[in-house]
């Protein structure tokens, strides 16, 4: 009986793997009438995927192709005195930043505190080319525009600032061979709209212009750069000054602070504060222009950010649809295989039925036997098994829970529940600290406390100041009391006037000084 049973097995097998290899001959041949060049839909997936992957690599020099772009709408502008023959004689000069509309009138503005000399520095310079004691009083200053080398165009002054160090010129021609600058402001003249802007580049001449300079005009390919992070901006009443730190001098005050991409925020001022320069805002100058009625080039940050969502927008609606186009491959079915696939299905079938027929002859004949397979009788042993309850982690003597809290000791086990019952603690104090500036006590009530400018990481946002960086400090409170680290910061976080190694956490006791960057707090316990 059993060589039977074996038998009938072995058929089954036989005739299973035989259909599993028919299949599989039947799919190969069918494949193998495809053309070689079709390219199945998975792969024309990934490569339009690994197509919309592939991102332009930046330019490194275009930063430096734009700046130097810009340097085309840095003048020169001088203050000078004409003699009995004509010959313009240079007092002073200074850079100036090209504004208006190319085809029809074009202006200059720069510093005021160049073009408009004391009396006592005045009669100097008239002394020294030449002019007598009693003409002095007489003789009167005009204002003119390098052109190329020593052709010059007049200009006249329209309007000034004391308050701004700013003047307005007209020029009496336009300068085809200079393109005008172009400004970037906030049309809600938002000071917080240059928080976009890393790095300021200040433009001018390699040196100062007077009538004692060896060189006395300065061409476009002359105009030098001096770069720095843009920190802060102040508010003076209604006028905006942007702190940097790009060394401004004699030699670039009235020129244009412009951005990577060249376009003019402010404009160099000669005001220092330590190692920090200061240049009028370009609100405040936009804000001039258009009560004067100016025509200027120009862009808000609001504009530039809309275009820019949109440009991205457009990207990545471009590699969405790459990624959904597939390359359809039509497969025909060769004409001959459906009929073999029939056959062979009725062949098995009539196989499997005949390995049922037998097996139905077999057990009729065990039982026609009397039920004894040939085998003997076998004597069966009853195995029981005693029922283990699971005891679910966390529930036995042991703690169990896959789930570790950071920084929290651990809790004691209660032997009656097996469950982790840490007594609830009270509200955390970490002490205060006060704000120096505007007296607001700040409560530490975190292990980990942030200090910073980034309004979605930090516990508290210093927005009104933009020397400190995003995370600038984190206070740290724990069983022995409070420390501070500084988190590398651009300007450094100060404990009791000595400045913290990044990193490095330091305690704090009551009435302790803590300044970061410029911002001054005390620590209370």
């Amino acid at each position: 009986m059993f060589k039977r049973v074996y038998a009938v097995f072995l058929a089954m097998t036989l005739t299973l793997g035989i259909g599993f290899n028919f299949n599989t001959f039947v799919s190969v041949a069918a494949e193998d009438k495809q053309p070689e060049e079709a390219v199945t839909e998975v792969e024309a997936e990934q490569e339009a995927v690994d197509e919309a992957d592939i991102e332009e690599v930046p330019d490194s020099s275009g930063d430096t192709d734009v700046i130097d772009a810009a340097k085309n709408g840095v003048v020169q502008i001088n203050c000078v005195y004409k003699d009995s023959e004509g010959k313009s004689h240079i007092f002073k000069g200074a850079a100036g930043i090209l504004i208006g509309n190319s085809e029809k009138e074009e202006y200059v503005i720069t510093t005021l505190q160049r073009m408009n000399p004391e009396a006592e520095e005045k009669n100097a310079f008239l002394a020294a080319v030449g002019v007598g004691a009693d003409e002095r009083e007489r003789a009167q200053l005009e204002y003119e525009v390098v052109i190329e080398n020593d052709i010059t165009a007049a200009a006249s002054m329209v309007s000034s600032s004391a308050d701004l160090d700013m003047a307005v010129f007209k020029l009496s021609q336009v300068l085809y061979n200079r393109t005008p600058m172009k400004f970037i402001y906030s049309e809600n003249e938002d000071k917080n709209a240059y928080n976009v802007v890393d790095t300021a580049y200040a433009l001018g001449f390699p040196s100062p212009i007077d009538y004692q300079s060896e060189v006395s005009y300065y061409s476009n390919d002359r105009v030098n750069k001096a770069t720095g992070q843009l920190s802060n901006v102040i508010t003076e009443g209604d006028i905006q000054f942007l702190e940097h730190k790009a060394e401004i001098g004699e030699n670039n005050v009235g020129g244009p602070l412009i951005t990577a991409d060249g376009e003019v925020i402010g404009m160099n001022a000669l005001r220092t504060d330590g190692n920090y320069y200061y240049a009028v805002s370009s609100n405040t100058i936009v804000k001039v222009l258009n009560g004067m009625g100016i025509a200027f080039d120009g862009v808000t940050f609001e504009e530039k950010e809309a275009a820019a969502k949109a440009e991205e927008e457009e990207k990545n609606k471009a590699k969405e649809e790459k990624k959904d186009k597939v390359i359809e491959v039509h497969t025909e079915t060769p004409k001959w295989v459906i009929p073999v696939i029939i056959a062979f299905a009725v062949l098995l079938v009539a196989a499997i039925t005949a390995v049922i027929i037998l097996l139905v002859k077999t057990l009729k004949a065990k039982e026609a036997n009397g039920g004894n397979d040939g085998l003997g009788t076998q004597t069966q042993t009853n195995v029981s098994y005693q029922f283990q309850p699971t005891i679910p982690a966390g529930m036995s003597g042991e703690l169990g829970s896959d789930t570790t809290v950071l920084g929290a000791a651990s809790a004691p086990v209660n032997p009656m529940m097996g469950m982790n019952m840490a007594a609830p603690s009270g509200q955390l104090n970490g002490g205060s600290l006060l704000r120096q500036k505007n007296n607001e006590t700040i409560p530490i009530m975190k292990n980990t406390f942030c200090l910073g400018k980034d309004d979605l990481h930090c516990d508290y946002c210093i927005r009104d100041n933009n020397t400190i960086s995003r995370q600038h400090a984190i206070i740290t409170v724990n069983a022995n009391g409070a420390s501070i680290a500084d988190n590398h910061s651009k300007n450094g976080t100060f404990l009791n006037g000595v400045m913290l190694v990044a990193g490095q956490p330091q305690e704090l006791r009551d009435g302790d000084e803590i300044r970061l960057s410029n911002e001054v707090f005390v620590y209370t316990k």
